[in-house]
């Protein structure tokens, strides 16, 4: 062999040998990258884009365990706060019998704690069960139990106007149950105008009749007072035109003191004197000046 055989076949025995060594680096360099440095386990190319995503699940996941850990027993509510206790129940649907709210009451001594608590029972029963509410209301000492109906009634009357308007007027009659006949009428008269004076014309009672009136044209007032003075001259019954012209007035007067004024001296007889006096006295009372 001579010379330069020899240099070609060691030259190209040092071509071989580089090209396996870079082969063997660069295969360990693509199997590192894709090996997880911690585990030694290969993660393909979806698994590195899912990574992502799936960090953010288990931190969900987390949180959710954390929420439900922090979600309040209802015998630790109850015990810590019983009117949050009961009117929650009370949102839920849940039944709340008296003897429940009997049971907290006896715990409160009279005063302001005690009062609210019953107000706010009442309130909220009132909307979602106000026939059991008002047994309950029998539990309770009298003055107690007034407010406690008032605050039944009229909830009862914006949520079923119909309902709460039968039962003002079948329970005995005193000055108090008479001004719930009026609220009744307004609140009704708020949802529904005509139905709410189609009901108060047809009460039988007088003095039911008056305050359901009252309550009723009171709204009417406010959006169109002359087309409910009109309505107030068509009354037949003297003591309830009178009423209802006052009522009127005394509603007009506060939108408008020259057209009131204008509308009462345009009458005749006590209606006008009615009228007139009422007219005066609100805006005495609104605007002395």
């Amino acid at each position: 062999m001579n010379y330069k055989a020899g240099l070609l076949i060691i030259a190209i025995a040092s071509f071989g040998f580089g090209m396996i060594t870079d082969r063997l680096l660069f295969s360990s360099k693509e199997s590192a990258s894709e090996t997880n440095p911690k585990y030694g386990e290969k993660i393909s190319s979806e698994d590195q884009g899912n990574g992502f995503a799936n960090r953010n699940l288990k931190k969900r996941n987390r949180q959710k365990d954390d929420d439900s850990d922090h979600e309040e027993d209802p015998l630790e509510i109850l015990e810590k706060d019983p009117v949050r206790y009961v009117i929650e129940q009370i949102e839920r649907g849940k039944r709340i019998d008296a003897s429940t709210i009997t049971s907290l009451l006896s715990q409160l001594p009279p005063g302001k704690k005690r009062r609210e608590f019953i107000e706010r029972v009442a309130s909220h029963w009132g909307r979602k069960d106000p026939r059991s509410a008002l047994a309950w209301t029998d539990t309770l000492v009298p003055s107690e139990q007034s407010r406690a109906m008032e605050r039944i009634v009229h909830e009862w009357a914006h949520t079923d106007p119909v309902g709460a308007a039968g039962y003002v007027t079948q329970i005995p009659k005193s000055q108090r149950t008479l001004d719930w006949v009026h609220a009744a009428a307004h609140i009704w008269a708020e949802q529904d105008q005509s139905a709410a004076l189609d009901w108060a014309m047809g009460l039988k009672d007088p003095a039911h009749r008056e305050r359901a009136l009252r309550g009723s044209t009171d709204v009417w007032a406010r959006t169109d007072p002359a087309a409910a003075s009109a309505f107030a001259l068509e009354i037949t019954d003297p003591y309830e035109r009178h009423s209802v012209i006052e009522s009127v007035a005394r509603r007009w007067a506060r939108q408008g003191t020259s057209e009131s004024l204008e509308w009462a001296l345009g009458m005749e007889g006590e209606n006008r004197d009615r009228a007139t006096m009422s007219i005066i006295e609100e805006i005495s009372a609104y605007n002395p000046k």
